[in-house]
């Protein structure tokens, strides 16, 4: 049986019924051009939630899978945002979007007044606002708003005194006068409703640890888990109001997108459900639930990602390796699965986690750099010390038959391509490493390196210079005849940078790549922090990424 859809919304036509829910994904500008230029399917483009003043948010974890048998997650982020006013600086240069995409500004505050400043402030640079009173687990804000009739009421009069944009309240499944809020929404002028946010929130204890992941401890459930909650909030709220609805909270095949449409929403989002699909995967994902929905077929539920992305393993420390004030390397006694170029996060418990590159991975070692409070930590580990690690996440390098590779590296940015080097040793015809100190190559093994390694340590009046003179190479090499050679290029953004100017002038785009080390909060592509110039999520999409602006 054919669905029938809406591509409409306040009057303004749109390619497509589907949103992603608010936090997820699509969360700079960089994200919301992406996601609005390559997938039609998605016609109403929804924000972070910004509030009046920046707010850092939680440490991570903010994200944790707390039943490895499917999509199942919780998180607590804790409404990290850059403020409104820097908000709207970076949003002008992507805003208005295409003509049929409308975007959704969502936005948080504790008062009616702070509300009616920041929708004051969006006119002009979005389509509609949607009003965070459902946030299980940020104190003052969302969920503890929501649940007062009389505050939503008030908070949605003072919304639509300021501003003739569009108003969606998102609704929260953790209260227990949901009628009673809807009432209030219609009433006093809301023009459709989001439904719903997280449930919860809960905490997720780590098994080997005993300890709880979040940083925040609780965090909101989303995924598989609530879908139930997610159809019967929405049937109670369409017995109260003819509305609009934007309906979400577990979707993730085709026959959900028709459950939540029997169950009264005119419009589907979809978030968690995402989890671990790089950009073309979602592509792909939303063009099959259309065909779908054509079709009265469900393949879309064959593209979900159910593995045990965020499970916690031990490893145990064997040695510390010191190099210098501030480099070391941790070698574990276990080995890992993975391949040159991903990533794995360390977590200690009740302390941040961070991704780091993989030097070997039989057994495992790890090339740091101190450089904050987490690297600290990892930097006082002691042989036998137990560190929790998760992953390998990324993309690796591509192993090219019949192509040569060229591998250029500097800084901690050396360790995934030494794990190319050992891996496939026969492979790469150069392999630059450039230095800003003796001490960060002498770890490197005389016995590993070759007559193709060329090792450079900045010239003492210029840091951070490399002084190889790489492009006369590159002319050399593609004069003889290596037109198919590749470049695999890691390091800091400006080594990264200058080489990548001397190769556009000699190489086409599509044989170099770089790796891009981005703010990572949860490595598998839901948060959206590591994003790149073209909106491409470096934790999914890369970090090896071709043809990107750096």
């Amino acid at each position: 049986m054919k669905t029938k859809t809406n591509k409409t919304l306040y009057g303004k036509n749109i390619s497509g019924i589907f949103t992603i829910g608010s936090g997820i994904i699509t969360i700079s500008p960089e994200t919301i051009k992406y996601f609005a230029e390559n997938i039609p399917q998605i016609g109403i483009i929804t924000t972070k939630s910004i509030g009046l003043n920046p707010r850092e948010g939680y440490s991570e974890p903010v994200l944790c899978q707390f039943d490895f048998n499917g999509i199942y997650y919780r998180n607590a982020v804790g409404l990290t945002n850059p403020g409104i006013d820097e908000w709207i600086k970076q949003i002008k240069d992507v805003y208005p979007l295409l003509k049929n995409k409308f975007l959704l500004s969502s936005i948080f505050a504790q008062t009616p007044d702070e509300f009616a400043i920041i929708a004051k402030k969006l006119i002009g640079h979005t389509d509609g606002i949607e009003l965070n009173l459902s946030c299980p687990h940020a104190k003052g804000y969302g969920m503890v708003i929501g649940s007062d009739a009389n505050l939503v009421s008030e908070i949605i009069k003072a919304v639509k005194n300021a501003s003739h944009l569009p108003v969606y309240p998102k609704l929260s499944p953790n209260i227990n006068n949901l009628s009673e809020i809807t009432i209030a929404c219609e009433e006093t002028g809301a023009d459709g409703i989001v439904a719903i946010n997280t449930v919860g929130p809960k905490e997720t204890i780590e098994k080997h640890s005993g300890e709880p992941i979040l940083s925040n401890k609780v965090g909101g459930e989303s995924g598989w888990g609530i879908k139930n909650k997610a159809i019967s909030c929405i049937e109670l709220i369409r017995s109260n109001t003819n509305l609009p609805i934007i309906g979400m909270g577990g979707v993730s095949s085709t026959d959900d997108v028709r459950d939540f449409f029997k169950a009264g929403a005119n419009y589907i989002g979809i978030g968690t459900s995402l989890v671990g699909m790089s950009s073309g995967d979602i592509q792909n994902y939303f063009k099959v639930i259309e065909n779908d929905i054509e079709n009265g077929t469900n393949n879309a539920i064959k593209h979900l990602n159910t593995q045990a992305l965020m499970e916690y393993k031990p490893f145990t420390i064997k040695n510390v390796e010191y190099f210098g004030k501030d480099l070391f390397i941790l070698n574990f006694n276990e080995e890992l699965e993975c391949k040159p170029g991903q990533f794995v996060f360390t977590w200690i418990p009740y302390k941040k986690e961070k991704p780091f590159s993989i030097l070997q991975n039989k057994p495992l070692s790890l090339l740091i750099r101190k450089i904050g409070e987490h690297t600290n930590e990892l930097y006082n580990l002691k042989s036998g010390d137990v560190l929790m690690i998760r992953g390998a996440y990324g993309k690796s390098f591509t192993k090219q038959e019949n192509k040569a590779i060229v591998l250029i590296g500097g800084g901690t940015g050396i360790a995934p391509l030494f794990f190319y080097s050992q891996k496939y040793p026969n492979d790469y015809i150069k392999f630059y490493i450039g230095a800003s100190k003796i001490d960060d190559i002498n770890w490197i093994d005389k016995k590993f390196i070759k007559d193709s390694w060329v090792i450079s340590i900045d010239e003492p009046n210029k840091p951070g210079k490399i002084v190889i003179d790489i492009e006369n190479d590159i002319q050399l090499l593609e004069k003889e005849g290596n037109s198919e050679t590749l470049y695999y290029v890691c390091g800091p953004d400006p080594m990264m940078e200058a080489i990548s100017k001397k190769l556009t002038k000699h190489v086409k785009k599509n044989r170099f790549f770089f790796s891009l080390e981005k703010y990572m909060k949860c490595g598998v592509g839901l948060c959206g922090s590591c994003y790149s110039k073209n909106g491409l999520r470096t934790c999914v999409d890369g970090p090896m990424l071709n043809d990107v602006d750096l």
